[in-house]
């Protein structure tokens, strides 16, 4: 068998941009740090992806997150600052995010400006 005919890939058209063109992208930043999120939404101000604008929400700890996510189902990401309460608050969200609400669908973006404390507390 060679090796082009191992895989076949198929045409393939992302349907989630195309069924909803009036709605926005949820956008869920999580920091601890007002300076950081005010630069934030700042610079998402009028930006527009795929024709549709961004809509940020902000949370200042992961618990503030928690109650976030479980009241607003349609987040497309989540940017989350991993040391924050303390130096493992944002991972264990990832686990409340993944495990305790069952969302796989969601995108999270790990951030911070601390990676020794965060590696040290899960290495």
């Amino acid at each position: 068998m060679e090796k082009r005919d191992v895989f076949e890939f198929a045409d393939h058209k992302d349907e989630t941009l195309e069924q909803k063109t009036d709605a926005c992208w949820t956008v869920l930043s999580v920091d601890d740090d007002p300076a950081y999120q005010a630069s934030l939404t700042y610079s998402l101000k009028g930006l527009n992806l795929h024709g549709r604008p961004i809509s940020l929400l902000t949370a200042a700890s992961a618990a503030e997150a928690a109650t976030v996510l479980t009241q607003t189902p349609d987040i497309a990401v989540v940017l989350l600052d991993v040391v924050m309460e303390d130096d493992t608050a944002g991972l264990r969200l990832v686990g409340t995010i993944r495990e305790t609400l069952g969302n796989m669908a969601i995108r999270i973006v790990l951030l911070t400006g601390q990676p020794g404390a965060a590696q040290q507390g899960h290495g």
